[in-house]
């Protein structure tokens, strides 16, 4: 898993979330991302790329060098949209808040839906929440990515509601 992002220490990453578990869809968006990583340039200077998929759901894709140009951020964002199309997935984006539900599956709400299930006591302090916000390979490295509630910024969202 953190393999190929270990030598990204350090450096910037994108995290893409799916819409929905990637199951075998991993293996074709690991042969796109094999094929597409070798060509990727700022400005006509190469950027080395390496990518994971965490927890079946997240995309993590780390670059170097530490700045690339809008426009080869957005060859990047138009690769994974299209093979969004081809998969018959969507890559959310931060307004939808993924944790671990109690049966195990990653799920995806909004903001509104988390409160109410933090009220409704389906979302609690020890609940797993993933920081997709997170642009940083080192963050993900040191096992801030996926925290309980109670130790992460969804943690607000929780004192909302029981403030209200």
């Amino acid at each position: 898993m953190t393999q190929e992002l270990q030598s990204f220490a350090g450096f910037p990453c994108l995290i893409f979330p799916a819409s929905r578990a990637l199951g075998k869809d991993a293996v074709e968006i690991q042969k796109k991302l094999e094929s597409f990583l070798p060509g990727w340039n700022s400005h006509g200077s190469p950027v080395q790329g390496g990518f994971t998929v965490l927890e079946d759901r997240f995309v993590v894709v780390a670059h170097r060098p530490m700045e690339i140009s809008g426009c080869s951020r957005d060859d990047l964002l138009f690769t994974m949209q299209d093979l969004g199309k081809t998969l018959g997935l969507e890559w959310m984006g931060a307004a939808r808040i993924f944790y671990r539900d109690d049966k195990g599956p990653v799920v995806d709400v909004d903001r509104l839906e988390f409160k109410r299930r933090a009220r409704e006591g389906l979302i609690r302090p020890d609940t797993v929440v993933f920081d997709t916000t997170v642009r940083e390979t080192n963050t993900i490295l040191e096992g801030r990515f996926s925290l309980p509630a109670a130790k992460s910024w969804h943690a607000r969202l929780m004192e909302a509601v029981t403030a209200s």
